[in-house]
């Protein structure tokens, strides 16, 4: 009787100190749910030997502690370096990323050098010049791919109803963004183009279930002030916010289109284990815009407020012919048509880049999300802001003198870019999956206990 009590107490005392050992687990998976950091098991063990080694940073402790700013902040950076080393980076979508920034630097400024030559046509080049060029190249490229059956089956089954809203979305945000842009100064134009972040962040939480965390939000704030540092120098222009409400409007809303075709591009890219072929998907959109580009061509004879020109239905014919002539490079008597020479060389470049450039960002999108795509597009304000500097790439958009803020401006950007990155987006869980979260460290044990050989329901 006596001996069976010992085994018993023995026992017990066992099965206490592997809830000794358990709850070091538990204060981990505490201490990172306070942090925000992934709970997994590669993260638990980074923090065990953090706190073996006597190495956690004091920000991570759920107590406060009573150390000088300057002892937290250098804990907290070397939690973060250590973090770095130790994240399992998809290679591929970083030089991706790094890719796309610099084409679309490129594909930016050739095509305000464009719209420069082509000042009257800005419907033609929107609509017709640059969605006709994409379309002729992306087609080969996906008719070649078609033959070699590079394409699964399952992409070409894909309803094209969603090709074509996109291709609405696309086409109608191209057009209320090329209208206005002759007629509000560039400061605004870059500071109100921004709005496209929050737009894209609030789209992909309704309509993706995508959670943000605290860095998430924080790259965002980054981004804001890089953009006020880079059109700073010419806020103080008397002209800068002289411009007509209607076109300042026109602009503002092009973001809204922008955001929603941001998301449904993620969610199709994403579908289907991500098998979505990019090529197919982009030309499948770019064939459709340009149809929608044609039957949007009743609104070069709206009449808009002044400076902007309206024609007449009659005079359309004309406008298309003067419109192939000044893309062609003739010169006419045309007031601004003086600039079209060479327009077609320049769209040659230009249509490479934006080529590129579609790839890239559609690979982003697939592999991370749309978020993240116009995050680390913004880096391409700040490069543009020095690439108008050079004469060879900028041309007739050359703007002055050099400034040291937009290399201010770049700096902020990339730090914005890389605070963003730190942690991944939150998306949205299945249904059939169900977690409890984690409050204490008592109600976590307590959690485990009850779950151990349980099944649970489905909410």
């Amino acid at each position: 009787m006596n001996r069976s009590k010992g085994k018993e107490k023995v026992k017990k005392d066992k099965s206490d100190d592997d809830d000794d050992d358990e709850g070091g687990v538990d204060e981990i998976v505490f201490l990172t749910s306070l942090t925000g950091v992934d709970s997994d098991p590669t993260s638990r063990i980074d923090l065990e030997d953090l706190l073996e080694r006597d190495e956690m940073p004091s920000l991570l402790y759920p107590y406060p502690m009573k150390l000088p700013w300057s002892h937290k902040l250098k804990e907290a950076l070397k939690y973060l370096t250590t973090f770095w080393a130790n994240k399992d980076f998809d290679t591929l979508l970083i030089v991706a990323l790094v890719a796309m920034i610099l084409v679309s630097t490129v594909d930016s400024i050739l095509y305000t050098r464009l719209s420069y030559k082509m000042v009257n046509y800005e419907w033609f080049l929107s609509q017709v010049v640059t969605t006709t060029g994409f379309c002729l190249i992306s087609w080969t490229v996906v008719l070649y791919r078609l033959w070699k059956k590079m394409i699964p089956t399952e992409v070409l089954k894909y309803s094209h109803l969603w090709f074509f809203f996109i291709a609405i979305l696309d086409a109608v945000s191209a057009l209320l963004s090329t209208l206005p842009t002759p007629y509000i100064p560039g400061p605004l134009l870059v500071v109100i183009g921004k709005l496209s972040i929050p737009c894209t962040m609030i789209c992909s939480y309704v309509l993706l279930g995508i959670r943000y965390r605290p860095t998430h939000y924080l790259g965002a704030l980054f981004i804001g002030i890089g953009v006020i540092i880079s059109v700073y120098p010419k806020l103080g222009d008397k002209d800068t916010f002289d411009s007509n409400i209607f076109w300042l409007l026109m602009f503002m809303s092009s973001g809204i289109p922008t955001a929603f075709s941001n998301v449904y591009k993620e969610k199709i890219l994403k579908s289907g284990s991500g098998k979505m072929d990019i090529w197919y998907f982009n030309s499948c959109v770019a064939i459709y815009q340009l149809v929608v580009g044609f039957a949007l061509a009743w609104t070069v004879f709206l009449p808009f407020p002044p400076p902007a020109k309206s024609i007449s239905p009659s005079h359309f014919p004309e406008y298309l012919l003067d419109a192939t002539r000044c893309f062609l490079g003739y010169i006419h008597s045309t007031t601004g048509d003086e600039t079209c020479s060479f327009s077609w060389l320049i769209f040659l470049f230009f249509i490479g880049f934006n080529i590129a450039f579609n790839v890239l960002i559609f690979y982003v999108m697939q592999k991370g999300s749309a978020t993240l795509a116009v995050i680390a597009s913004t880096t391409t304000l700040a490069l543009t802001s020095l690439g108008y500097h050079i004469p060879l790439l900028a041309g007739e958009a050359k703007v002055g003198a050099f400034n040291v803020y937009g290399v201010i401006a770049l700096i902020v950007i990339i730090v914005a870019v890389l605070v963003y990155k730190i942690q991944d987006e939150i998306p949205k869980k299945p249904k059939e999956e169900v977690t409890k979260p984690v409050f204490t460290i008592e109600d976590y044990s307590e959690g485990e206990e009850k779950e151990e050989g349980i099944e649970l329901d489905e909410m």
